[in-house]
């Protein structure tokens, strides 16, 4: 049996379980009267003690009213907690979660009173109001060891993918600085001034080998790091065209450059503008911006042009997905991504770094 299905069973049986007690033990009613009593223990019982007790059907059907206003209470306010609103800001959350417990309250006493066939035998305030303040409780209760659950599960998540990823990196790695060696044994074999270009080529891949296998390793870099390798990486690329052929504008916003942030989180939108914006002998343009000027955010921002030949290409899109999935587990409600295709494909991602960040929409 599933997870989900063990949860909702174990539902059914708390509502079948605390409603029978409710049900059973609060629908006793005094009834005043007299009874003829043969002696008890060797004494008659007094007036005051041949009270009846007696179950009310009225009493029943409103106990019945206020399990009903519970349920809706105890899933409202569960929704409240746990689907609407899971960015931290308890404020809101207990504001909403109180006026649907007033609301609640003052439902069953609309009820009782509206109805003149019910309104005697009445069910105090008091135990109407215990009565949905104890499954209020519950339902707080609930809701938040669900959210602890899932976060839990999450970083648990998280820790497993990351254990994997630096094991892939491991495996690739191959000796990284016997690479090294062999990059700047080539490098040194290059003629800088008959090949300026291949030499500076060089020095690109050399630093992005080394923000590969060193950098990436970490598990936060500062932004200014990501952003000096987007500006190899382009270079790189732009080695393939002609000078008319690609325009490429990376422009940084702000002095913010000292921010951490998960290493190369921005990559794999780099790499997509490069595979889908670029085409041979066409005029092509990328534009990158990063916003740092507000120390709480990193704004990132990629535009690129989409070329009729290029839009047959149909990728897996397992990049970008990938990428989704990353950031909800790296920066979860600490992040906005927003991808727009309207003759240009734009994409504005914000990261909200620090932890009392939140996404503001």
């Amino acid at each position: 049996m599933s997870k989900k299905w063990i949860e909702i069973l174990g539902n059914i049986v708390f509502w079948l379980l605390s409603g029978w007690v409710v049900l059973t033990h609060f629908s006793i009613q005094p009834v005043q009267g007299r009874l003829l009593l043969f002696p008890f223990y060797g004494r008659t019982l007094t007036p005051d003690e041949t009270d009846l007790f007696m179950r009310s059907s009225i009493v029943t059907t409103k106990l019945f009213v206020i399990l009903l206003i519970a349920m809706l209470l105890f899933y409202a306010n569960f929704i409240n907690i746990f689907v609407l609103d899971r960015s931290k800001k308890y404020g809101k959350i207990f504001l909403r979660s109180l006026i649907l417990l007033v609301v609640a309250i003052a439902s069953f006493h609309v009820f009782q009173n509206h109805y003149p066939h019910f309104q005697k035998p009445v069910v105090n305030s008091f135990l109407s109001g215990g009565i949905l303040f104890f499954y209020f409780t519950v339902s707080c209760a609930y809701s938040f060891s669900k959210i602890w659950i899932l976060a839990d599960t999450q970083n648990q998540k998280l820790e497993m993918e990351k254990t994997q990823a630096e094991l892939n990196l491991l495996r690739s790695q191959l000796h990284p600085h016997f690479l090294f060696n062999v990059l700047n044994n080539l490098l040194s074999m290059v003629n800088q001034k008959e090949n300026p270009a291949l030499a500076k080529a060089f020095e690109r891949l050399s630093g992005l080998l080394r923000y590969v296998v060193v950098d990436s390793a970490h598990e936060k870099i500062p932004i200014w790091k990501e952003i000096e390798f987007i500006r190899n990486f382009a270079e790189l690329h732009a080695l393939r065209f002609e000078k008319e052929e690609l325009d490429f504008q990376l422009e940084v916003l702000g002095t913010n450059d000292k921010q951490l942030i998960e290493p190369a989180i921005f990559i794999p939108f780099i790499e997509n503008a490069f595979k889908y914006g670029l085409e041979p002998e066409k005029n092509s343009k990328i534009v990158v911006v990063f916003d740092l000027t507000d120390g709480a955010t990193i704004t990132f921002r990629c535009i690129n042009q989409i070329h009729e030949t290029m839009q047959q290409l149909k990728g897996s899109g397992l990049g970008i997905e990938s990428s989704k999935k990353r950031l909800n587990l790296v920066y979860p409600h600490r992040h906005h991504l927003s991808i727009q295709q309207n003759g240009d494909f734009e994409v504005l991602l914000e990261i909200y770094p620090t932890r009392g960040g939140q996404v503001k929409f």
